[in-house]
């Protein structure tokens, strides 16, 4: 019995997996997942990398391609956008790009992409909404 009760409240414990892979034409993938049984996890997302006219592959095989960042997306901006940047960068952005993208989708006028570390992305939306 004792077991048992360790084993259930072990399964109540969610993990961070993550799975990399290909497919087809040579696209990189990579999946997080958050799982409360790895080994039931790893064989589907397997069967999905194959669906794809992919494989899955070793850790390491699709991470250096990627960067993990933050993203924000701010509608409207005025076309002399210095006080934005600046306002971004003192924040703790790292770069704002014109975002032509969200522009065709957003009818606001134009857009602008504001990149940032992913534990600086509250901060500086904050300070963007202010």
């Amino acid at each position: 019995c004792g077991r048992a009760r360790e084993r259930s409240r072990n399964r109540e414990a969610y993990k961070e997996e993550m799975y990399e892979g290909s497919l087809a034409g040579g696209v990189l993938v990579l999946v997080e997942a958050l799982t409360d049984n790895p080994r039931r996890t790893a064989p589907k997302v397997r069967h999905l990398f194959k669906e794809g006219g992919g494989a899955l592959g070793a850790a390491g095989s699709a991470a250096w391609a990627f960067q993990r960042r933050g993203l924000l997306r701010v509608q409207g901006i005025s076309s002399d956008n210095e006080a934005l940047i600046e306002a971004a960068l003192e924040a703790g952005a790292q770069d704002v790009e014109e975002d032509s993208a969200a522009h065709l989708e957003a009818d606001d006028g134009p857009c602008a992409a504001v990149f940032c570390e992913p534990n600086e992305l509250a901060a500086v939306r904050a300070t963007l909404s202010a």
